[in-house]
């Protein structure tokens, strides 16, 4: 995903919490009734669901760190230009800017986390529980 422009780096991160948003739903739909769980391999149905939506949170994580990064870099380049040029100023006002939006994204991320891991444990703790789950 490219960082240059957030509006469509933040529409990139709003369709890729859809699994998250979900999630609910696809418990349910995954862990059927009492009657029907004897038919299923619930332990592997709990971890396929698991890992899906642990690869897709260090997926986010990793590409917003990584729109970190570059806006932060090419903040450390312009302020290297940077001669009293007010255009160059209003664009290192602008990359601090989503530096700064960014890194609330981050702390979105920790949240729409803590609640997929809550909302799993509750309905596949009995069936897997995956090693990296802090709770």
């Amino acid at each position: 995903m490219e960082c240059v422009d957030y509006l469509e780096f933040q529409d990139y991160l709003k369709k890729s919490r859809d699994v998250d948003d979900k999630l609910i739903y696809t418990l349910n739909a995954s862990l059927p009734t009492n009657s029907f769980r004897t038919q299923l391999d619930l332990p592997s149905r709990c971890k396929d669901l698991y890992k899906k939506i642990d690869d897709n949170f260090k997926f986010r994580e990793s590409s917003i760190k990584k729109c970190i990064e570059e806006a932060t870099n090419h903040i450390q380049q312009l302020q290297s230009q940077q001669n009293n040029d007010s255009n160059v100023s209003k664009q290192i006002k602008n990359e601090l800017t989503k530096v700064k939006l960014l890194r609330t994204e981050l702390g979105v991320e920790e949240v729409v986390k803590d609640r997929s891991q809550k909302l799993f444990y509750e309905k596949c703790r009995s069936f897997y529980k995956p090693e990296n789950l802090p709770l």
